[in-house]
């Protein structure tokens, strides 16, 4: 495999990964927005 296989064989395993977790809808971003504010809380409080 060279170089130029391997980064179509990369970005087709993201693209199938990305539609998997459904990236960019509307509960994908909420569930992020959601993990983010957790993150946030929970470093103010170190």
């Amino acid at each position: 495999m060279n170089d130029k296989e391997f980064k179509q064989m990369l970005a087709d395993l993201v693209a199938r990964e990305e539609k998997y977790l459904q990236v960019n809808s509307e509960e994908f971003n909420r569930r992020h927005r959601e993990l983010m504010d957790l993150i946030e809380r929970a470093s103010r409080k170190e």
